[in-house]
């Protein structure tokens, strides 16, 4: 991915944009030693294990093994491509980025995006000026201001009308000279099964979904009757998939980050009714529940979140569900429960932007919802009924980050059940120790190649030392394929440079576990105290590993030919064996004498 951009480039915007700045927007770091800490933002845990090292501009998380520069971190936190994050940074840090020739491919992908951007944003302007300017678009204009839409918020979400006619728009690109294999790819015109297209939206008043870099990325539509389907939508692409995405964010990223709190709605009219009477700090989710990525992008302006789920069943159980994927991201949501058969469109037409406020400030924590609804659902006169709400409940609790916070609802639910506040928290510690167990295993089954790992940490930490290694000719000896390509990618690397820059490697890197493991060995630099001794350990460590692997191969071997009793294979392959002996006699001498 670095071809996209001359090396010089990719450094001096990695010089400046510096990674501890960066990531202090999404989450909260604290100094400790040379490196700073914080709760990882791509996964649940209790204990911050995500680290950052200002001097070497990496990250690492120790819990989920993501790691890389600070490239890498904005690709995973904001979903977006590695040439919009060098942009961007390059734009914000007053970086020149000079015109550089792409490769094929990656002029044919970028192209691609830009086009269908392009493409959606022009549909997005004609759609907007049917519902505006012409005649046309009266009926849908009539329809809006009966629900209370007015020309700001129509403007402000930058609202259209498709036309009730079969090729308005097709009509439309064909004049304007686009591609009408594109317009399918987006799902804008679908083709008909003998020749030619037709319109996707027919009727109906158009919601263009808008990233938060402003960019149109899909449609949703709504009919003005109730000829199903009442909503439809723009079909998943290249440039746009629901679960990743949120109506209204471009609105709404100012608005939260100054309320310090976002509403969740579930549909468009729900959101912009809200937005029509001052509220404005809202998103509305695409016709999916709630995903661990709809958190995340929300992280970026607030960690306060209040979801506004319908209070059928149906509303209940998404909410119920939800709680999980918030806690996993160290979020406790809270829930404003909405009278029955109101939803936030309808509600706030009835009490107002104040009653509506009013609502969300008294809002209760989801947490507390869940246990609840745990209570209502399950019979506490019986013990089956009590035990129901432990094995639904602990596991929750296991999530909680905050110990008062998480102490405090056991002991709510102890009271609740009459059960001893020691059968919580015995099946809570039970809980935790199946977890950590896990961790513990998931450690074992990582150290079987650990004298190629820590060579590789080696190269990565002091170039005194490569010149042995090369010397050697150790790395083509590893019996670990990854550690193996790995490690001969960083003596290139020294070989052109003189020395290994570590920000250089990982642009290099494609895959994210190479990456993972680099920023790994970067910041486990303290684990090592005598290099030189370390370094001639290794050496002997994996070669003592290779004749043993290579004494397998040899009984396997003499097997072979003593069943076939072919007596010259067998004195050539004995002699073999010996012969591995030996060496590993010499090497566990060497070794034995180095850790005297």
């Amino acid at each position: 991915m670095a071809g996209y951009f001359r090396e010089g480039t990719i450094a001096e915007v990695r010089e400046r944009a510096n990674i501890v700045d960066v990531i202090s927007n999404y989450v909260s770091l604290q100094k400790v030693g040379k490196n700073y800490k914080g709760l990882c933002p791509f996964h649940s845990e209790k204990t911050p294990s995500f680290t950052v090292n200002e001097e070497r501009q990496i990250f690492h998380c120790f819990g989920c093994g993501t790691g890389g520069d600070v490239f890498r971190f904005l690709m995973k936190m904001d979903h977006l491509s590695f040439p919009d994050v060098v942009r961007g940074l390059a734009e914000k840090h007053g970086v020149n980025i000079p015109r550089i020739k792409l490769s094929d491919a990656d002029q044919k992908i970028f192209l691609r995006r830009e086009k269908l951007f392009d493409l959606n944003n022009l549909v997005s302007g004609y759609y907007h000026n049917v519902l505006i300017n012409e005649d046309g678009g009266e009926k849908a204009r009539e329809y809006l201001k009966n629900r209370g839409i007015g020309d700001h918020t129509i403007v402000l979400h930058r609202m259209g009308y498709a036309r009730d006619g079969w090729d308005g728009l097709l009509n439309f690109l064909s004049k304007k000279g686009f591609l009408l294999p594109l317009a399918e790819e987006v799902g804008l015109i679908i083709r008909k099964k003998v020749k030619g297209f037709y319109d996707r939206f027919r009727g109906r008043i158009i919601f263009p979904i808008i990233d938060s870099h402003d960019k149109v990325i899909g449609f949703g539509g709504r009919s003005l009757g109730d000829t199903p389907p009442k909503y439809l939508n723009s079909p998943e692409s290249f440039i746009y998939n629901k679960r990743n995405s949120l109506y209204g964010l471009n609105v709404a990223k100012d608005f939260i980050r100054s309320a310090d709190n976002v509403i969740i709605v579930e549909g468009y009219f729900d959101l912009l009714s809200l937005n029509e009477c001052g509220i404005k700090n809202v998103v509305a989710l695409l016709g999916t529940a709630i995903t661990q990525n709809h958190i995340t992008a929300l992280k970026r302006y607030t960690k306060n979140m209040i979801i506004t789920f319908d209070a059928d069943e149906a509303g209940k159980k998404a909410a119920i569900r939800s709680l999980n994927i918030f806690l996993n991201l160290d979020i406790s949501p809270k829930i404003a429960t909405l009278p029955s058969g109101l939803d936030p469109d309808s509600l706030i037409k009835e009490v107002g932007e104040e009653g509506f406020k009013k609502i969300i400030t008294s809002s209760t924590p989801l947490m507390e919802f869940v246990i609840e609804e745990s209570i209502r659902k399950n019979d506490l006169s019986s013990v089956e009924g009590k035990k129901n709400v432990i094995q639904e409940i602990v596991p929750i609790l296991t999530k909680i980050d905050n110990k008062i916070e998480r102490d405090l609802y056991a002991q709510e639910v102890s009271s609740r059940l009459g059960v001893r506040e020691d059968t919580i928290f015995k099946q809570f510690s039970s809980d935790r120790k199946e977890g950590v167990d896990l961790q513990r295993q998931g450690v074992r089954l990582m150290g079987e190649d650990l004298a190629e790992r820590i060579l590789l940490q080696l190269i990565l930490l002091k170039d005194k030392v490569i010149h042995r290694i090369q010397e050697e000719g150790i790395i083509g000896e590893f019996s670990n394929k990854h550690y193996r390509e790995i490690g001969l990618l960083l003596l290139s690397v020294f070989n052109r440079d003189g020395k290994v820059d570590s920000g250089k490697v990982i642009s290099l890197l494609e895959d994210e576990d190479s990456r993972s493991l680099i920023s790994q060995l970067l910041l486990e630099e303290e684990s090592i105290i005598d290099f030189q001794k370390t370094l001639e350990n290794c050496i002997c460590k994996v070669r003592m590993n290779k004749i043993k692997a290579e004494r397998k191969i040899i009984a396997l071997k003499i097997k072979e030919a003593q069943e076939r009793k072919d007596e010259a294979y067998l004195r050539e392959c004995i002699i073999s064996r010996q012969n591995l002996l030996n060496k590993e006699r010499d090497y566990k001498q060497a070794f034995s004498h180095l850790n005297g």
